[in-house]
């Protein structure tokens, strides 16, 4: 089945980035960890103690995880990482994302519009998701103080791994009406097409973080309500 029943697609963060320049520190996700007390450094800087971390660009206004991934990082070499990225403590658990807004009034709060879970066929393959399944509200990890800051924002949403909050976007992520969603990427189309072709609805989507992935997803295989 395809069709275009539901958009997934988001605004890009670089569209975000120009409407909010006030609030251009939430991109640099060594200042969101460093705020979190997280472990973590930059390029040029080992860690106080030797192992596995993951890496990623401070900024990254394409999404999709481009270049992030887990390296061990021995404490006594300060050269293996290399400028405009970072290391942080690696975070196993549940991956969530949630996309919520604040409340003002007398009593203010977070609205929560959607939570999804996501999963991966390799866990060391740490962007490239294999579903996403939607969630019921309580399922909401609980939410860092911090982000009341962008109260003013119309919508964030807001990343956890095992709780650890590791991704602000402020921007909504996508809010289908399915319950699940299959990403389809050029490594895997046709064994998908196969797969779910009968039984899902195919939502063409292509993204290649601007030509910075070798493997670009084409699009989503989705499940009804």
């Amino acid at each position: 089945m395809t069709g275009p029943k539901n958009k997934i697609k988001e605004d890009p963060d670089g569209i975000a980035w120009k409407r909010y320049p006030k609030y251009h520190d939430w991109f640099n996700k060594l200042w969101l960890a460093e705020r979190l007390g997280y472990d973590c450094g930059p390029g040029g800087i080992a860690p106080s103690k030797s192992g596995v971390y993951v890496v990623r660009p401070i900024y990254n206004l394409y999404g999709m995880g481009v270049y992030t991934r887990f390296q061990y990082i021995s404490s006594e070499q300060n050269n293996t990482v290399e400028p405009g990225f970072f290391w942080c403590e690696r975070f196993t658990g549940d991956h969530i994302s949630v996309t919520m807004s604040f409340i003002h009034g007398t009593k203010p709060s977070w609205k929560i519009h959607n939570v999804w879970q996501g999963f991966h066929d390799d866990l060391e393959r740490s962007s490239k998701f294999s579903k996403w399944v939607r969630l019921s509200h309580d399922k909401c990890p609980e939410i860092p103080n911090i982000l009341k800051e962008l109260s003013a924002i119309e919508k964030i949403n807001v990343e956890f791994i095992d709780g650890n909050l590791i991704e602000v976007h402020l921007r909504p992520s996508f809010e289908p009406d399915f319950d699940e969603i299959i990403p389809v990427w050029t490594s895997d189309y046709y064994e998908k097409k196969i797969k779910y072709k009968d039984t899902h609805t195919y939502i063409e989507d292509f993204d290649d973080a601007g030509g910075h992935m070798q493997v670009a997803r084409m699009g989503f295989y989705a499940n009804d309500r």
